[in-house]
């Protein structure tokens, strides 16, 4: 099944799996940001679905577990708790060192959101990670199209990353450095090929636990 095959792959221009997978293509871009608060329907370019969008409630530490949590809205519709949430550090071929991504229940999984953040090894901290800077870029994956932040490596839309709290747990053992992290998501998406394509409005919040070193 699609669903059980989704799995990550990362390369510096191309994302793609062996079996079927819903994970994007995207490409290395200087990319634009704007964003907000969690449940903040006017950060970035507020749309008219967004005017009485539903409200997308922060994760808290207690919601903090073995397996990463992903909820998320476009558009301002209904949140979504995604499934078959993943969470990978230090992904190769790119200098964004995480990668978040998470399914819908439907059958087939879709629409799914993927967002990539990071700057090289530095370790996972409270602030933003911005696509105008080229270390933030999300991605929507619906049924037949991929929404990007990144449009022909030129004109970018509008995306932010946001680590809320990377809080440095403490496991007796200085070798291993483990975060709980909580953040949240805010970026216009649209068709990679066209900077004039109508766009949609992905906001998410998530929280994982974070291991950087052994």
């Amino acid at each position: 099944m699609l669903r059980t095959s989704f799995a990550l792959c990362a390369a510096a221009f191309l994302f793609a799996c062996s079996q079927p997978s819903l994970t994007p293509e995207t490409t290395e871009s200087d990319l634009t940001g704007d964003g907000g608060a969690p449940g903040d329907t006017t950060a970035g370019d507020t749309t008219a679905a967004e005017a009485g969008a539903t409200a997308l409630a922060a994760y808290g530490p207690g919601d903090i577990g073995e397996t990463p949590k992903l909820r998320f809205s476009i558009d301002g519709a209904a949140v979504t708790e995604a499934v078959e949430v993943s969470w990978t550090t230090a992904i190769s071929g790119t200098p964004r060192r995480y990668a978040l991504q998470g399914l819908t229940p439907a059958p087939g999984g879709r629409p799914a959101v993927y967002a990539e953040f990071g700057e090289g090894q530095a370790p996972i901290a409270t602030g933003t990670y911005d696509c105008a800077g080229g270390s933030a870029i999300v991605v929507l994956i619906e049924a037949d199209q991929k929404l990007m932040t990144a449009v022909n490596d030129g004109p970018q839309r509008a995306c932010t990353v946001t680590i809320d709290e990377a809080e440095l747990q403490d496991y007796g053992d200085a070798k291993i450095r483990v975060r709980h992290v909580l953040g949240h998501i805010e970026a216009d998406v649209g068709q990679r090929v066209d900077a004039s394509s109508a766009t949609k409005h992905v906001r998410a919040a998530f929280a994982a636990r974070v291991i950087e070193g052994s």
